[in-house]
């Protein structure tokens, strides 16, 4: 069967509407944890192909169970502080009055855009993703060994632990490694809140990346099912891809 254009034009406008409903329906009032991340899509513009992100959140604490939803699409630049900002405020607009715990990856900027939407909301950064920040300094041959030396700071029993862990960090290797203590240092007020929670809690918010909590995140399931349907020939296109990916692993 020979599918032309205007009948794929056709289809395409005729679920777009649903897929902007999908997009702003409301959402709870009140999340325990909401997990920020993004989506990378490849859309197929003007004869190349472009990364577009799709800023997205991992919600825990729902009636049923965690879910994954996109907020935008097409941002070139998913990093910056105003896309944050943009998703948030989008958050609060579709219904969400508080969020208790806020997990993200290290963005830079990311946590004062939560902290000026959700003022009362405590941002915990990804110790996962601080550690990978950190053995980008370190030879091959000795990550294993730094590694283990930084596990006692995010194991402490408490923050105050957690620091004289850190300076026993740096005295072995800060003067071969510096900026590793530094990156610490300059992430400590987000580095340390989950070291007020009882393990169980801990191994829930420490990490945005789920594969380290011994299961796959909602988010690497779109991941996986947006992959299978290779580039996207437009910005619109992707989007209700993701929505209908969303749908078929029941997670919007």
């Amino acid at each position: 069967m020979r599918v032309g254009r205007e009948l794929i034009s056709k289809v395409t406008d005729g679920v777009m509407d649903d897929a902007r409903a999908w997009a702003a329906r409301p959402l709870e009032d009140v999340y325990p944890v909401v997990f920020l991340d993004a989506l990378v899509l490849k859309i197929r513009e003007g004869g190349s192909v472009q990364c577009s992100a799709a800023p997205a959140t991992s919600r825990s604490g729902s009636p049923s169970r965690g879910t994954a939803t996109c907020w935008a699409c097409g941002s070139k630049t998913p990093r910056a502080r105003s896309s944050g900002c943009r998703v948030l405020a989008e958050l609060k607009h579709r219904g969400v009055q508080d969020i208790l715990i806020c997990c993200v990856d290290g963005l830079k900027g990311f946590p004062e855009a939560i902290e000026a939407i959700f003022p009362h909301t405590m941002v915990q950064t990804c110790i996962v993703h601080l550690i990978r920040h950190s053995l980008r300094y370190v030879p091959r041959r000795e990550r294993e060994q730094v590694a283990r030396d930084l596990k006692p700071v995010y194991t402490a029993v408490d923050a105050d632990a957690a620091q004289l862990a850190l300076e026993r960090f740096d005295e072995k290797w800060g003067q071969r490694f510096p900026v590793i203590t530094q990156a610490w240092l300059n992430a400590w007020e987000y580095v340390t809140p989950f070291l007020a929670f009882p393990p169980e809690v801990r191994r829930v918010i420490y990490t945005t990346d789920e594969r380290f909590k011994g299961s796959g995140s909602d988010l690497d399931c779109l991941r996986v099912g947006l992959a299978r349907g290779g580039c996207s020939k437009a910005q619109r296109i992707a989007a209700e891809c993701v929505r209908l990916a969303s749908g078929n692993l029941g997670l919007g």
